[in-house]
């Protein structure tokens, strides 16, 4: 997929200039389509809560990015510790926008440790930290021996600083993608400028998906699969997604599809379990009224593929 020239229909045949870099191919949609939805979420996987369009992220990208620059911290390490909601997608870009290095977390639970989070302050050692208004006070108590400075990203208005848009390379560090820790202490992975590329045009030649996509997601922001395919991927391609929390859909696995549904999604991506609670954690009558017509493509990964689960979400779902 070439992005020498990217346009909408308001938009025909404009160009977006050297767009060799996700920061450029964001900007590009903030300004020229800055009037399309980006994100909506879902509270409770069914009221809209929370929407940004494209030019309400990119603004406020830039003030994270303006904050970022004026407290030294490019190319420094910066946690994002958000909960479920597209806050995260605003820490993400503004870290991006001002070439500070994103560490995608979760915020540590009030009142125990977090052994995951821990060892990955001991091995990226961040200088800075990503919250909500909300967390900042507890999460200043939890962290206060860790010589950090917090933000609470949704204190900045969107005029807020002055941000100096920075040139990247393919090899510029975008952000570190650590392991769950599962089965030993997180690693970190760096993901660069080029890799984003890469993931993102071999997704858009595999499924077709273009900026008329509708992904309604479930994902954690903090897992590689919810950060790419639900955060990043839309962005590139200037789509909207749908997104709710994970804990909604574990509880009521059918929000995910009534979503589908009601937003006429025509995209969406879990591991092998979601396909699962989706036969045996729904009702028939859960079922009754969807209409699954407009869903193209379904992405399903991150651990072992069974072909019993498709067949029976298939045989399930098809009437639908």
């Amino acid at each position: 997929m070439e992005f020498d020239q990217v346009s909408d229909a308001g938009n025909a045949g404009q160009s977006s200039g050297d767009l060799h870099d996700f920061n450029a191919i964001a900007q590009w949609r903030g300004k020229h389509q800055a009037d399309k939805p980006a994100f909506v979420f879902l509270m409770d996987g069914e009221k809209e809560s929370h929407a940004l369009t494209y030019g309400e992220l990119h603004r406020i990208a830039c003030s994270v990015a303006a904050w970022i620059q004026e407290h030294e911290l490019v190319g420094e390490r910066v946690l994002l510790l958000y909960p479920p909601g597209i806050d995260f997608v605003i820490g993400l870009l503004g870290c991006l926008y001002a070439g500070a290095i994103a560490v995608p977390a979760y915020p540590p639970h009030p009142r125990r440790s977090d052994s995951r989070l821990e060892a990955i302050f001991e091995d990226c050692q961040p200088k800075a930290a990503f919250c909500i208004q909300k967390d900042i006070e507890n999460l200043s108590l939890q962290l206060a021996d860790q010589n950090l400075v917090i933000l609470a990203t949704d204190t900045l208005s969107p005029s807020t600083g002055t941000w100096e848009s920075r040139a990247v390379g393919h090899d510029s560090i975008a952000y570190l993608q650590y392991t769950s820790g599962s089965t030993g202490n997180p690693k970190g992975v760096m993901v660069t400028q080029g890799n984003l590329l890469h993931e993102c045009e071999y997704l858009a030649n595999l499924s077709g998906h273009d900026e008329n996509m509708v992904l309604v997601s479930w994902q954690p922001f903090f897992h590689d699969m919810g950060l790419v395919g639900s955060v990043v991927f839309p962005m590139f391609v200037g789509a909207i997604c749908y997104v709710m929390a994970p804990a909604a859909f574990l509880r009521k696995p059918i929000r995910w599809l009534q979503a589908l549904s009601r937003y006429r999604g025509t995209s969406a991506t879990g591991p092998n379990f979601a396909f699962e609670l989706c036969v045996t954690q729904t009702t028939a009558e859960q079922r009754e009224g969807l209409d699954l017509s407009s869903w193209k493509v379904a992405w399903n990964g991150a651990e072992p593929i069974r072909a019993d689960t498709l067949d029976r979400f298939c045989e399930v779902y098809e009437p639908y």
